[in-house]
């Protein structure tokens, strides 16, 4: 292991000592998810159960795909590699 390696692995504790779990709410979802869509999951996540905060999750969710002028291109395998390439690129320093 490189010694930047190390270094950003001893950013987190070992076996995530120390770290909060998440929420029982959080883990419920979590456990429904595999039940539900992806809308329906982030929904939950991420907006109150109100009649409002959902009405205005789902408009959110609906947003991304009413643009059609001036888009993002699609992120694909270059941009997940990124982070690799970064990390080896510190090792040069």
């Amino acid at each position: 292991m490189t010694e930047a390696q190390e270094t950003h692995q001893s950013a987190a504790p070992d076996g995530g000592e120390g770290f909060a779990p998440f929420s029982s709410e959080v883990q419920t979802i979590f456990a429904q998810a595999k039940d539900k869509s992806q809308s329906e999951t982030l929904l939950a996540l991420f907006f109150s159960p109100t009649a409002a905060s959902q009405a205005a999750g789902r408009a959110f969710l609906q947003r991304p795909g009413t643009r059609r002028e001036d888009r993002e291109p699609p992120s694909g395998d270059q941009i997940s590699l990124c982070p690799v390439e970064c990390d080896s690129g510190m090792e040069r320093l």
